[in-house]
């Protein structure tokens, strides 16, 4: 299992509209057979700042199977 961590700090776009965005995108997450969960958080001393959480099965699997597929 690979865990990826990617941080987001919002410049111009509102926290509200991050996560109805995140939501959208969500969907082919949830769909995609390499990933295993994912996680969104947002911090409570900094309403702009999130931490996204996946796993993957392998790392091969996010870069080969994931990025080169159709959920992507």
């Amino acid at each position: 299992m690979t865990t990826e961590y990617i941080r987001y700090t919002l410049k111009t776009s509102t926290p509200e509209e991050f996560m109805d965005g995140y939501r959208k995108a969500a969907t082919h997450l949830a769909a995609a057979p390499e990933c295993l969960g994912y996680d969104l958080t947002q911090c409570e001393e900094d309403a702009n700042s999130f931490i996204l959480r996946i796993q993957w099965h392998s790392t091969k699997a996010h870069l080969e199977g994931f990025r080169k597929g159709s959920h992507f």
